[in-house]
């Protein structure tokens, strides 16, 4: 990929409007809480759990001009023209009765009971900004905390994260080595392309919790990153968040293995067996490296002295085996009574590695 290298400015430490989806471990007292400007003093310290910043119940309820009542694990919450009910080990909440999703549950710890900073913020009409730089989550309130909350058209699924705010509007495409998948190599090209153009100074990309921004190819629409050392026989982490031209934040991962020794290709189980009996429509299915694509070739037709005769029926079809390896796949034949169907079963792992059976079996 013939890219230039992106030149990047120091970004000012403006609060960007991303979902707090904070990539990395860190401790609680890393994070600071303010609202409008002014720094909240939280007893107990706000909690980061699965990306999401965890903050006491009462302390931003209260903060935030609604009033709380909690019983039997369930919250229920006034304010500011808006209500709102979540549940300590659920993820199913309700604004203005209205169902919404969450994306990590209430919980509690030792006595505290804390609720998803973000989600509670946006439910009582605040923003909620993350400064990365200085690790400050900021709640912004005003005029817009002020009366009945503002027609929100169709209100949400039921079962469906709620739009915080066209988050996650780009999306990965081209994505080297592809999600999920293994390479040999120790050292492989880690790439993808953008589904919109992205504001290249608010990017930011890490591999395993390591920042390599600043030695990636970027521009806007896709970035490449080569290590310049060995990766560890491991699976790694890709992450890539920043901000989309149009201003909606956008936060990605992927995962890959490399430097492995990698199993070799095979077609275990292959069902029916060598020799077995078929009828006109029958199904073949079998074992083989997860992932691969898997071709099936079958032809048959009445024999006359060991040999089929011309104007056989043959079926061809390809599948993918799934993350177990199986595979499977319907094939309709005209055979006669009497005759013989070929069975060719090649399989081509994710890594290149092919692999054929071919098998004679029985019409009836």
């Amino acid at each position: 990929m013939n890219l230039r290298p992106h030149h990047r400015l120091i970004a000012a430490p403006v609060a960007l409007l991303l979902a707090v989806a904070l990539s990395g471990l860190a401790d609680a007292q890393d994070f600071n809480v303010t609202l409008n400007g002014t720094p909240l003093a939280l007893s107990p310290a706000p909690i980061e759990r699965d990306g999401r910043v965890f903050v006491p119940l009462r302390g931003v309820f209260q903060n935030l001009g609604a009033s709380v009542v909690y019983a039997n694990g369930t919250i229920n919450a006034q304010g500011n023209g808006r209500a709102i009910s979540l549940h300590v080990g659920s993820t199913q909440a309700t604004v203005n009765g209205q169902p919404e999703m969450l994306d990590v549950a209430p919980f509690i710890v030792g006595a505290s009971t804390y609720v998803p900073l973000r989600f509670v913020s946006e439910s009582l009409g605040a923003n909620v900004n993350y400064d990365a730089s200085n690790r400050i989550v900021a709640i912004v309130s005003g005029q817009s905390m002020q009366g009945p909350r503002p027609p929100q058209g169709p209100p949400p699924q039921a079962g469906r994260p709620r739009d915080r705010g066209a988050f996650n509007t780009v999306q990965l495409t081209d994505v080297s080595p592809r999600p999920d998948s293994s390479t040999r190599g120790s050292r492989p090209a880690i790439s993808a392309h953008f589904s919109q153009p992205v504001d290249v100074n608010s990017v930011k990309i890490t591999l395993d919790g390591r920042d390599v921004s600043s030695t990636t190819y970027l521009n806007p629409g896709q970035f490449d990153f080569t290590p310049d050392y060995d990766l560890p026989a491991a699976q790694h982490d890709v992450h890539i968040s920043g901000v989309a031209s149009d201003g909606s934040p956008f936060d990605r991962t992927f995962h890959f293995t490399s430097g492995l020794a990698l199993q070799s290709n095979y077609i275990r189980d292959l069902a029916p067996p060598n020799g077995a009996a078929v009828a006109n429509s029958f199904d073949v299915t079998g074992m083989t490296l997860p992932n691969s694509h898997v071709r099936i070739v079958a032809s048959g037709g009445a024999t006359l002295q060991g040999f089929i005769r011309l104007g056989n029926d043959t079926y061809t079809t390809d599948v993918t085996a799934d993350n177990d390896g199986r595979f499977r796949a319907d094939v309709p034949l005209q055979n006669q009574e009497g005759g013989s169907v070929v069975l060719s079963v090649q399989s081509t792992s994710p890594d290149g590695q092919s692999i054929v059976r071919r098998e004679s079996l029985a019409a009836h």
